[in-house]
């Protein structure tokens, strides 16, 4: 799965449609089984640089995954200190 994470790693849109409902499917389960086992929360965080396509990953992330056990928050520009530091300091 995490193979299409790679840079470079392209999927052609065939492959992607047949993938699709098997990986909603996990990604569901995953999501349900992290829930039960209430062992440590999940933070996912996605960064990029302004039109790097952020807003898009998120609405696909909460589509596929059930919206009653997920929270989703934005962050706005960074303040003056953040600006000074390193893009993940913020984090």
């Amino acid at each position: 799965m995490f193979e299409s994470a790679e840079l470079g790693h392209q999927v052609d849109k065939k492959t992607y449609e047949a993938e699709e409902p098997e990986l909603r499917t996990a990604l569901l389960e995953a999501q349900f089984d992290l829930a039960q086992a209430r062992k440590f929360p999940v933070i996912i965080l996605v960064g990029g640089v302004d039109g790097a396509g952020k807003g898009p990953v998120v609405n696909v992330l909460n589509a596929w995954m059930d919206p009653r056990l997920i929270e989703t928050n934005g962050m706005g520009a960074p303040s003056d200190e953040e600006a000074d530091r390193p893009p993940m300091w913020r984090f």
